[in-house]
């Protein structure tokens, strides 16, 4: 199988939450892209919304390149600011 190199750019938000490597992990591995940034800067990104280890709904922005999947962000999303299957943003107004 592939290997899957994580690199976290910023444990700011990992720390925040009480993310772990493989919260993070399960998320990308099991769960859905629900938004896209293909001209993001270095790579192209995109937001995943999947489930930690014990069930939780959280977020992950990856960026990826052929060999590699850099971690940007990761959070549990606000319900104030999603719909409530946390996959799409709210609209405003």
């Amino acid at each position: 199988g592939a290997d899957l190199r994580l690199f976290i750019l910023s444990y700011v938000s990992v720390l925040y939450y009480l993310l772990s490597y493989c919260d993070i992990k399960n998320a990308i591995l099991t769960g859905e892209i629900i938004e896209v940034y293909p001209e993001d800067y270095p790579y192209p990104s995109c937001l995943i919304m999947g489930f930690s280890v014990d069930a939780k709904k959280i977020h992950v922005v990856v960026g990826s390149s052929e060999t590699k999947i850099w971690i940007v962000t990761v959070y549990y999303p606000n319900p104030e600011e999603w719909e409530e299957n946390l996959r799409r943003r709210k609209q405003n107004g």
